[in-house]
């Protein structure tokens, strides 16, 4: 149902996919699910650990919510994205915005890991770029790797502006907002800009970085 407008249906055969199924190799299906499985149990590690810093994180709720975060994005697709800090959240008992945060925190490491594997891809296999000069998908992916690798560079620019100076500014002014008990929506904005900036916080030492690297 979700391929039906990028399969060509007057060019499928019956037969050929019996015929996968009954040439597809199993232990390496089940080497494959596996494999999913342990990225899943990694992510969820490393949710933990960006969750030390807000309040103690069970590993099993992270684990199950991760697993039924990425069901949700494959049945719904990038809408399902917010399912899972919503669950964790509401499992663990912390503010929805400092999970949030905790998910932009991921996905910049995310980001960051995939510009190095393209990189080491590239470098790896001088022959495919030497081969593929003036295919204008080649140019596309070039560009498309720039593109990455400046939205990659202005993040990280962010995230350590905001460790070291903003997050400091920004509670300052949200102090100020809460300080006001008839502020209403002030009080309701300032605690969720100030769960938002604790989640963004999560990596506070040399060590916290060095794990996220590994585990990413």
């Amino acid at each position: 149902y979700r391929s039906r407008d990028a399969i060509r249906l007057e060019g499928f055969s019956w037969d050929k996919l019996g015929s996968s199924i009954r040439h597809a190799d199993v232990p390496l299906l089940l080497l494959a699910l596996f494999g999913i499985q342990v990225c899943f149990a990694l992510r969820a590690w490393r949710w933990m650990r960006f969750s030390r810093y807000l309040e103690r994180a069970t590993y099993s709720n992270i684990y199950a919510s991760t697993v039924i975060g990425f069901s949700a994005i494959f049945l719904l697709g990038r809408a399902g994205e917010p399912v899972r800090p919503l669950l964790i959240a509401r499992k663990e008992d912390i503010s929805v915005s400092s999970e949030f945060g905790i998910y932009v925190l991921e996905r910049m490491f995310d980001m960051a890991s995939t510009v190095v594997l393209a990189a080491v891809a590239l470098l790896a296999v001088p022959r495919l770029a030497s081969a593929g000069e003036g295919n204008p998908l080649l140019a596309a992916a070039r560009t498309t790797g720039i593109v990455l690798l400046a939205g990659l560079v202005l993040g990280v620019a962010f995230l350590v502006y905001f460790r070291l100076h903003g997050a400091a500014r920004l509670e300052r002014r949200m102090d100020a907002w809460r300080a006001h008990a008839a502020a209403g929506w002030r009080q309701r904005v300032a605690g969720l800009v100030g769960g938002f900036s604790q989640g963004l916080q999560a990596i506070r030492s040399f060590n916290d970085f060095f794990i996220a690297v590994v585990i990413s």
